[in-house]
């Protein structure tokens, strides 16, 4: 009976510590090569926690036990620095004069209103958001392309105006239907209060429609920064609700989440390719995944991922679902300095925003 108890632990810590190992080599493994990769990087903060209290456990009833504490927190260094922020843990609200302040939000399309009539509740909380801190530069995804009057779009830009929020642009995504290729209301859009020039967009294909990439040159201080946001490909598992009639949920689960992960990385390759600018660069999006991930790590490259420097703690921008994911990411090149940076929990979208302090070195 004793033996059968050890041999059936040593069993399950091998399989435990196999999981583990792929979680802690998940951003080195595309998708389009180990296509459960991305699983394995949403699940890493799960199987530290069990691969940590396991090897514990097994230290308490051998000494060689301890060896595998080491191999644990040894094996997950760098997922581990790619999840916890190293800076300031206070923001202030009162930026520097000489800092360019940036905010990135998916706005849920506004939670689909259309609001007629002028002021409405729901998009006067987005603005009250943003009109406490204030960005100089504001990246949105899933922002509404309606601009009729009455709409959302067109109250929220109004709103912007009278705040100095002169300069935009925007760009709408599009759905692949029976009747062909048409706009699906969601999109990227770019707010400053600072001269916009040189816009650039990148459309990148999949089967379920059309995702955009949208670039402008910031005027800052005497210098250009060049600014990007992006909107990866969504899983949206609860919103296609009717693939659980054919198939069973986790089944399709599985299987979406193979299939997006393989678009994600399509998406990421050729927005790799296709933009680049000789000015100091920042990339904000909602990238729909963690940063133990292959695409997080194929898209910062170098880049410094502003949460990190500036933020501490453990951060969540996409609260909805686990209560581990930090999916919506501001990335700077290394001439630029990070000073602050805060994750704003509202529940006004199903995202938090993400807004940072930075200036150029």
């Amino acid at each position: 009976m004793r033996k059968a108890i050890k041999y059936s632990w040593l069993i399950a810590l091998c399989c435990l510590f196999a999981a583990y190992l792929l979680s802690c080599a998940s951003a080195f493994l595309s998708p389009q090569t180990f296509s459960w990769s991305n699983f394995f990087s949403i699940g890493f903060p799960y199987l530290f926690a069990a691969a940590l209290v396991a090897a514990v456990f097994q230290a308490a009833i051998s000494r060689k036990g301890m060896y595998l504490v080491l191999f644990v927190l040894a094996a997950g260094a760098y997922n581990m620095l790619n999840l916890i922020g190293t800076g300031k843990s206070n923001f202030s609200i009162e930026k520097n004069i000489k800092d360019l302040r940036v905010l990135t939000w998916n706005v849920e399309t506004f939670k689909s209103e259309n609001h007629s009539g002028g002021d409405s509740s729901v998009i006067s909380q987005y603005l009250e958001v943003i009109e406490q801190y204030l960005p100089d530069v504001i990246c949105l995804q899933e922002y509404t392309e309606d601009f009729s009057p009455g709409s959302a779009a067109n109250f929220f830009e109004k709103r912007l105006a009278k705040n100095g929020y002169t300069f935009k642009e925007t760009i709408a995504d599009s759905t692949v239907t029976e009747n062909g290729t048409v706009p699906n209301g969601a999109g990227l859009a770019i707010y400053s209060r600072l001269p916009v020039k040189n816009k650039q967009a990148a459309a990148f294909y999949s089967g379920e429609g059309i995702r955009h990439m949208l670039s402008v040159d910031i005027a800052y201080r005497g210098q250009m920064v060049n600014v990007n946001t992006l909107h990866l490909l969504s899983y949206q598992i609860d919103k296609h609700k009717e693939a659980f009639q054919k198939e069973s949920t986790l089944k399709y689960t599985l299987r979406r989440l193979i299939n997006v992960s393989k678009g994600q990385q399509r998406q990421a390759e050729e927005y790799m390719a296709s933009m680049h600018t000789k000015h100091p660069k920042i990339i904000c999006g909602d990238f729909n995944n963690v940063p133990t991930s292959y695409i997080y790590n194929m898209v910062k490259k170098n880049m410094q991922d502003v949460f990190l420097k500036g933020a501490s703690g453990f951060g969540i921008t996409f609260p909805n679902f686990l209560r581990t994911l930090r999916i919506d990411f501001i990335f700077a090149d290394k001439r630029i300095q990070v000073s602050q940076t805060k994750i704003i929990a509202t529940s006004v979208s199903d995202h938090y925003p993400l807004v940072t302090d930075i200036s150029l070195r």
